[in-house]
């Protein structure tokens, strides 16, 4: 197997070349078939490329391989039911957000720790470490992000940079939920209940509260 219970071959290249080659990549004319033949349509922007980076990740980390992302319900059956008669084994739906979590134009990114763009000291950087910079352009065939930052704009291969949440840059404002769920957050309630009848006021109301870190 590529990955039982979390270990990868040493020779996880040669293997995967293998199925990609005789599994993987046969598939997808099915896939695309019951797509409209359109990479696109099967969730794939950056075509055959675009899988197979995917693929080769997933395979890696988790054993298994997403082969069309973003269908109508209707249409991941069909596909399903197509790829089952295909490979004579199985193939299921599962609720997937990798589409939304990929990094898109205008999403904000920064520089995961020790990149590949920084591994000799030739090489330099404009987008620095900590900062925050915005996609202004992708290209999901080869898999690279142009990123504007402070001191300029430069291409970066999608393992060198990870997406950062607005909200942690405070450019959408936080839900309530979301803000007392904070680690640095205390989250305050209060309760309020009238008190008794006092001799010396006709009535008044009493807060008690507490804070919790």
């Amino acid at each position: 197997e590529l990955n039982h219970e979390g270990r990868v071959p040493e020779n996880f290249d040669e293997v995967f070349n293998s199925m990609w080659n005789s599994k993987i990549r046969p598939s997808f004319s099915t896939v695309l078939e019951g797509c409209g033949g359109s990479w696109t349509g099967a969730g794939w922007a950056g075509s055959q490329n675009h899988v197979r980076r995917k693929a080769e990740k997933e395979l890696k980390s988790r054993g298994d391989v997403l082969v069309a992302r973003g269908l109508e319900v209707l249409t991941a059956m069909r596909v399903a039911r197509a790829l089952k008669v295909f490979s004579h084994a199985g193939a299921e739906l599962v609720e997937d957000k990798s589409i939304e979590l990929e990094i898109s134009k205008g999403d904000m990114v920064r520089l995961v720790p020790n990149p590949s763009c920084l591994q000799h000291p030739w090489q330099t950087s404009t987008l620095k470490e900590g900062e925050a910079g915005e996609v202004t352009s992708v290209n999901m065939n080869s898999g690279q992000y142009l990123v504007k930052a402070k001191e300029g704009s430069q291409w970066y291969v999608e393992a060198d940079v990870v997406k950062v949440d607005p909200k942690d840059l405070g450019l959408v404002p936080l839900t309530d939920t979301e803000w007392a769920g904070l680690p640095s957050t205390r989250s305050n309630y209060v309760t309020f209940s009238q008190q008794l009848p006092n001799p010396l006021l006709e009535g008044a109301w009493s807060a008690k509260g507490r804070a919790e870190s």
